[in-house]
């Protein structure tokens, strides 16, 4: 039987532990083992606001100090700097962290974001551009007491790979913005946002979530990643 903090979104209905907030409008559908969310025009991850995007919730896993979770998504509608991805944000909606893969209707390019909001201030964590052959990715989120990791592939099988911006700096935690995510306080899972015209939909399917609960994180030896989580691990 499969883990509640895991989804491969295979059966007609989803487990009771989710939560679907579209406060500004929004549909999901079961097809072919994928959920597929539909976004209406202007939808955001931004507490405070009227323009929420859809958002597909779960607890955290519980009892535990580090755990993961992570995706796979494609888009089947696009409109201009529509996103999807993964999200962390509080209950209360004062405060979130967005790992966004944002399309760009021309071209096909990609670009992946990330960033926190503290009440209506936001801050950047890091942006790379990517400029992937399919239409497929994998984000992946590792979390831990103040630290937080962020992942991505776009080829199934391939290793996680830690991202970094273009000058080589990995996404990091804001500097001014504390994210608060007390255990509680705080749900996980996935958000599909639309982009600036209020009349295009936007389209994604997801495969899968899995968070399932971890006792050591599987860390790359890459960066400081591996020693500051063994840091954490150390009894």
């Amino acid at each position: 039987q499969a883990l509640p903090y895991t989804d491969s979104f295979s059966a007609k209905s989803l487990h009771h532990s989710w939560n679907f907030r579209a406060e500004n409008g929004g549909t999901y559908e079961f097809r072919d083992g994928w959920i597929h969310i539909v976004a209406p025009g202007r939808g955001f991850v931004n507490p405070h606001s009227n323009q929420d995007a859809p958002m597909l919730l779960i607890d955290p896993p519980a009892n535990t100090d580090t755990f993961s979770f992570e995706t796979r998504l494609k888009f089947l509608r696009t409109t201009a700097a529509c996103g999807a991805g993964l999200v962390a944000i509080r209950k209360d909606l004062t405060g979130s962290m967005v790992l966004n893969y944002q399309r760009e209707r021309a071209g096909g390019v990609g670009v992946l974001q990330l960033y926190f909001w503290d009440h209506l201030h936001w801050e950047p964590g890091g942006v790379l551009a990517l400029f992937a052959e399919t239409e497929d990715i994998w984000l992946r989120v590792e979390m831990g007491l103040d630290l937080q990791f962020f992942f991505w592939k776009d080829v199934e099988g391939q290793p996680w790979t830690p991202a970094s911006a273009p000058n080589g700096n990995d996404f990091v935690l804001p500097a001014t913005i504390d994210p608060r995510f007390e255990p509680g306080t705080y749900w996980i899972g996935l958000f599909v946002m639309s982009g600036q015209a209020a009349d295009e939909e936007v389209e994604v399917a997801f495969d899968y979530f899995n968070s399932p609960e971890l006792g050591p994180l599987p860390v790359t030896s890459s960066g400081s990643s591996a020693l500051v989580w063994a840091a954490i691990k150390a009894p």
